[in-house]
């Protein structure tokens, strides 16, 4: 008797006992009961990769339920679904293609409900095209609890925990008021939050601001940092020293020469001249020494240890500073970013950015003013304008005492009153 030589197909089909799905009962009768039963009954782990079997064997029943011949219409369904989701997912990436269903949930709800009962119910539409049932359930209740008067058009009444009128009106109010157009958005949630003006996280203060159209989000992703910059444990530990230029409106170029103290960012000293030069760094350098260690040039007794981080250019670098450096009754702990310590000198950069791009930018600086428009900067950053890295105190604040670092104001029952006044609210549809 010649041996007859199967296809591993079909020994594949007989291990998972789906042959009466895929092959004819004509080709079936054909193999012999024993050779059927040898293919069923051999041990996986007799064979090489065994182990992964019980990992095929877990979706065996649904492949069954899927290959039955009884449900023929619910399988052309399913995979004319999968097929359109795969060709979508293909022009679109996958990606935009959650992102565009979220932005454009109200035709997504509409649209489901005319077709996902006919396609099988709206879960199993959800689940094909990946948008968790859970998220179309809520917007499917939000589309009926839609109100015109709210940020989020959602009823107030209905929907409680969302920021009330009256935040809305905070919000609305201090991101349009010209003294704080310079500001960030997140030192005006800072200064609003510390003045107990508003209770709202600053993620949410984001969130509610481009909803209102007063910011714009982020231009693509943010990029991640290799390594954190430099961080001081207490001020007057790690100070930054740099130079960066500014041209005026009639085209006169200045130098701007600033000290800044890495724990607290304060401004220690600055100066603005028409020159690049040593002698105005170590001016200004001793500036800060003064009005931070409370001694003169050159005294005797205790010396304090200070590093400061100055980059390669050669105002930094010269006879002058180093000059100064070994006379100076401070331990000064002189580095060059980037080749005595692995970190930049973006602590003071970011500085000069702040100041060009938010204060600078939008006004019109002459050469007669821009000492004063210097020191409305320095005083402004320093003492008014809550910093990113202190939430909502100002640098000066934190300069000053250094424990606030881990001090939150404390807000009183916000959320309650919040939904509280929600519940008030009246609005055009009578709810």
């Amino acid at each position: 008797m010649k041996y007859k030589c199967y296809h591993s197909c079909v020994k594949i089909c007989h291990a998972l006992g789906i042959e009466k799905q895929l092959l004819p009962s004509n080709f079936l009768c054909n193999i012999s009961p024993s050779t059927a039963h040898y293919w069923k009954s051999q041990n996986p782990e007799s064979f090489l990769g065994g182990e992964y079997s019980n990992l095929v064997g877990a979706d065996v029943k649904d492949l069954q339920l899927i290959l039955d011949r009884r449900y023929r219409h619910t399988k052309r369904v399913f995979m004319a679904m999968i097929r359109l989701q795969a060709t979508i997912i293909q022009i679109v990436g996958e990606k935009h293609f959650r992102s565009s269903i979220r932005s454009c949930r109200d035709t997504f709800v509409k649209v489901m409900s005319q077709v996902g009962e006919t396609l099988g119910g709206s879960e199993l539409v959800c689940r094909v095209l990946g948008v968790p049932f859970g998220s179309f359930k809520t917007w499917k209740r939000y589309q009926a609890y839609w109100c015109p008067t709210s940020a989020l058009s959602l009823c107030f009444k209905r929907i409680p925990q969302q920021l009330s009128y009256g935040e809305l009106s905070v919000l609305r109010k201090y991101l349009t008021d010209k003294r704080y157009l310079h500001w960030s958005a997140a030192a005006v949630w800072g200064y609003c939050y510390k003045t107990g003006k508003t209770a709202m996280a600053r993620a949410t203060w984001y969130q509610y601001a481009r909803l209102l159209g007063l910011t714009q989000a982020r231009r693509g992703p943010r990029v991640r940092k290799k390594k954190p910059s430099l961080r001081a444990l207490r001020p007057n530990h790690t100070w930054h020293m740099d130079v960066s230029y500014f041209k005026t409106v009639d085209n006169v170029q200045f130098y701007v020469y600033t000290v800044l103290d890495n724990f607290s960012r304060k401004i220690l000293a600055w100066d603005v001249t028409r020159e690049l030069s040593g002698r105005v760094r170590v001016r200004s350098l001793k500036e800060a020494i003064a009005s931070e260690f409370g001694v003169t040039i050159g005294s005797s007794g205790y010396h304090p240890y200070l590093e400061l981080i100055v980059d390669g250019g050669s105002e930094n670098n010269n006879s002058t500073i180093d000059s100064f450096i070994k006379s100076s009754h401070v331990a000064i702990d002189k580095k060059v970013a980037l080749k005595d310590i692995v970190f930049s000198n973006s602590v003071v950069e970011g500085n000069f950015r702040i100041m060009k791009q938010s204060y600078f930018r939008k006004r019109t600086i002459l050469a007669e003013t821009m000492v004063a428009e210097m020191e409305y900067f320095v005083n402004d950053y320093n003492n008014h304008r809550p910093h990113y890295q202190h939430e909502f105190y100002t640098p000066s604040e934190i300069h000053a005492d250094p424990t606030l670092k881990n001090v939150r104001p404390i807000t009183k029952a916000a959320l309650k009153d919040r939904i509280a006044a929600n519940k008030k609210r009246s609005c055009s549809k009578k709810c």
